[in-house]
């Protein structure tokens, strides 16, 4: 009697496997029907970076964490600084993903002068 039970038990935990993996394979070929996003458009190396891709480039990598204006209020605060675009592009190659063609059109963005209304 114990011995027809554990085979109907292990029939049925073997039917339950299969059917599951079944579906989990269904289910996941139901995403490979999504075509993939678009690609971002990054700067080209050796272009020379404009104040466009800065601020598209600023909102893609850093606008979800950082606030433009309060990082450009301490970078031209700062008294006594030689460089401050060689030090911003020293913090940005170390932090996020951006390239260093990339972080050179942050940086350009960044320290460009306000863009004033008519």
């Amino acid at each position: 009697m114990q011995h027809r039970t554990v085979d109907r038990l292990a029939l049925v935990l073997g039917s339950t496997y299969l059917t599951a993996a079944l579906i989990f394979a269904w289910a996941s070929g139901l995403e490979a029907h999504v075509p993939p996003a678009a690609p971002a458009r990054t700067v080209q190396p050796g272009a020379h970076p404009d104040i466009e891709d800065g601020a598209r480039l600023w909102a893609l990598h850093c606008a979800s964490c950082h606030d433009a204006d309060s990082l450009r209020h301490r970078l031209t605060a700062r008294t006594g600084v030689a460089d401050p675009a060689a030090q911003l592009r020293t913090f940005l190659g170390g932090h996020g993903p951006a390239s260093d063609t990339e972080d050179a059109a942050i940086t350009t963005w960044l320290l460009a002068p306000p863009q004033r209304g008519p």
